[in-house]
């Protein structure tokens, strides 16, 4: 690792080095090979060979190399990779949609061990039955020399037995919440270089609030940094504000000390968030919902100063009373008080985005405040309202069906008890209630805010799905498409799917949005389907902008009868080269005449040995004079001022011997088998052997 100065404030900021920036970039590029090749495939163990070649020069000096996996990033030997680098953030992406938080590599690991290991991250998160990181530990931990780690880390256990909780029973809240503190505790010290705050990385006390505060105090400013500690700091702040409070309380009071452990410039300075107001907002209207009334305050006045709206002394005053009673209250009076404070945080950051610097929900909360004379009195008209659950079991038992019954039933579904009245349905005979109800539920708002919630509920999609069917379609696609939780795309996603062939036609329609993650999305959905809807053309995607929609594109057309030559042709000439690969591998099934010239290129010209070994194994195919005369130049002796000479035995030349076996009816081909058949070396004789008795 080398240290470069910024230029503009002369400070120096830590990259990586290009022995390891380079391995990080093979081991991309192997896992992407397990991806396309099959196991078993002769490929792999070449470039696993080649990864454990690099890998063992850092470990013939430390015992262990470690990464880390924060968003589109990896952060090894402390430093963090540049975002901007497309292999490494797709490595980073890969591991992080597995919930995988680190990996680890130790001296003696094997080819056997790495494959294996490799071969489960080459296979799609979004594909897979389930993410490994939420898959069994024991998978993880299989290997003797490696490890994948989920956010539990190995110290998970050290912080769930801090809960509060009399049971032994840990919940997944509960083990959520402790893996994302420890993922902030990780990241906080990742630029710590002291042996002794290495080794204590192990112990309990680095996961103490006011030590992990004092880490970001001390180090904030490299840019690496500060996107990782505020990645944390946004996750915690969503899992609050959607997990039950009871099961998250360790986590809300290790972030309460945190915050006020943090100097107020360095928490002005994490308020910035990268200058991204919107992210900003969220993170405080997370913050109001699920994080200490303290904590709350202390993150509201350091926004409003980022914000250029400081709170005035007289509101931060009320503010601090109420967060006060919130806290040291009983009863009704601290839960008002608690209510009351986070109802009027969340007024005044909705408005921060006006240009008079007197919002109008400022004014609005500091009114509402000096009128208010007793905020937690009930309302009158609340007092006496009627039970809507016992109005509509009431109305089920006896098959009517009135005004108070559908206001009941609207009053369930808008504060969230769809689950609880379906499961009421159950299996109950047709009846007025029940049409009335499945009716109201089918109605799109029901439906998007049961799919928009965060976290999504998948048992309660689950049981209404059966009963809805296609009307369910829309909504789940247009959530799908908007949606920025990747658990819920994958959900949705898969049940989209699960609609059949007939969810076809709508989905089409998506595929007039520009944005190449729609087309992506729905192009896969498309693939997946039982029958592929006949006004569906995928061949002006060929030449989408975006590789990430044209792979998709090409794996749709080489299916195709009609259209699979002109797929292949194109795959084989694309820019990109995991769909170049895609192409060739589609061409050892048939390779097209007018695409052998372009397998040629690809097989004497490409820079990447995978597409040149690939392209040489489809002229083995090809049944082309052309293809068989490249092959033959390929393993001709090279004549030399005195002699002629045998290529080196290349992974090429081994490819180009194997393919030539295909023509081995030709005389020329025949005469090149004889004349190795003598030789020592076992491969080439073995190769030379098989060529001449085919």
């Amino acid at each position: 690792m080398t240290a470069t100065s910024d230029g503009a404030g002369g400070s120096e900021k830590p990259v990586l080095g290009r022995e390891l920036s380079d391995f990080l970039v093979e081991l991309s590029i192997t896992i992407e090979k397990h991806a396309i090749y099959p196991r078993g495939h002769p490929l792999l163990p070449l470039a696993i060979d080649s990864l454990l070649s690099r890998l063992d020069r850092f470990l013939q000096v430390k015992s262990q190399i470690s990464i880390g996996v924060a968003n589109d990033q990896l952060i090894i030997e402390g430093v963090a990779t540049d975002p901007g680098n497309q292999l490494l953030a797709e490595l980073a992406g890969r591991l992080h949609r597995h919930n995988l938080g680190a990996m680890t590599f130790e001296k003696g690991i094997t080819a056997d061990e790495m494959s294996e290991c490799l071969l489960l991250l080459a296979e799609e998160a979004d594909r897979s039955e389930v993410p490994l990181g939420l898959g069994p530990e024991e998978v993880l931990s299989s290997w003797p020399h490696m490890r994948l780690y989920s956010l539990k880390f190995d110290q998970l256990e050290l912080v769930l037995s801090g809960t509060d909780s009399e049971s032994k029973e840990v919940t997944e809240v509960q083990r959520r919440a402790a893996a994302l503190w420890l993922g902030l505790a990780r990241a906080a010290m990742a630029r710590e270089k002291s042996e002794d705050v290495r080794a204590a990385l192990e112990e309990e006390e680095d996961t103490d609030p006011a030590v992990v505060a004092e880490a970001i105090n001390a180090n904030r400013g490299t840019v690496a940094y500060d996107q990782v500690v505020v990645g944390y700091l946004l996750q915690i702040a969503s899992e609050l504000h959607g997990s039950p409070k009871d099961e998250s309380v360790m986590l809300r009071k290790r972030m309460s000390k945190l915050v006020a452990g943090l100097s107020e410039q360095t928490l002005q300075h994490l308020m910035e968030m990268g200058g991204n107001g919107g992210q900003r907002s969220q993170f405080l209207l997370n913050a109001a919902e699920g994080m200490t009334a303290d904590a709350v305050i202390e993150l509201v006045e350091a926004a409003g100063k980022e914000e250029t709206r400081g709170i005035s002394a007289s509101m931060l005053r009320m503010l601090r009373k109420l967060a006060y009673h919130a806290e040291n209250d009983l009863g009704e009076r601290r839960t008002e008080s608690d209510k009351n404070l986070r109802d009027q945080i969340k007024g005044l950051v909705s408005n921060w985005t006006l240009t008079d610097p007197n919002p109008e929900g400022y004014s609005s909360a500091m009114k509402e405040m000096a009128e208010s004379r007793r905020s937690f009195a009930v309302a009158p008209e609340q007092v006496f309202q009627p039970e809507s659950k016992r109005t509509f079991q009431m109305a089920l038992e006896l098959n009517t069906c009135g005004a108070g019954v559908v206001r009941a039933l609207k009053t369930l579904l808008d504060e969230g008890d769809l689950r609880w009245v379906v499961e009421t349905l159950g299996e109950t005979d047709d009846s007025v209630v029940k049409a009335m109800t499945w009716g109201e539920i089918r109605h799109a708002g029901v439906l998007r805010r049961m799919l928009e919630a965060d976290p999504l509920d998948v048992e309660v999609v689950d049981l209404v799905l059966p009963e809805l069917g296609m009307d369910a379609a829309e909504p789940m696609i247009s959530v799908l498409v908007e949606s920025e939780s990747r658990q819920t795309r994958r959900v949705l996603f898969d049940r989209v799917v699960r609609l059949g062939s007939s969810v076809g036609p709508l989905v089409l329609k998506y595929l007039d949005d520009k944005r190449w993650y729609v087309q992506r999305n729905m192009l896969t959905i498309i693939s997946q389907l039982p029958k592929v809807p006949e006004e569906f053309d995928a061949t002006p995607f060929m030449q989408n902008q975006d590789p990430r929609v044209r792979r998709e594109a090409f794996l749709l057309l080489f299916d195709h009868p009609e259209l699979r030559i002109k797929a292949i042709t194109k795959a084989v000439a694309d820019t990109d080269l995991t769909i170049v690969n895609f192409g060739l591998t589609a061409a050892l099934g048939d390779c097209p005449e007018i695409a052998v010239p372009l397998v040629i290129s690809r097989a004497v010209e490409s820079q990447d040995q995978t597409t040149r070994l690939a392209a040489i194994k489809v002229l083995g195919v090809a049944g082309s004079a052309k293809a068989m005369n490249v092959l033959l130049a390929m393993v001709a002796h090279k004549k030399t001022l005195f002699r002629t000479k045998r290529p080196p035995k290349t992974p090429e030349y081994l490819a180009a011997l194997e393919a030539l076996a295909a023509y081995s009816t030709d005389a020329k081909v025949r005469k090149v088998f004889v004349a190795l058949l003598g030789l020592k070396d076992s491969d080439i004789a073995a190769l030379a052997r098989s060529g001449a008795e085919r």
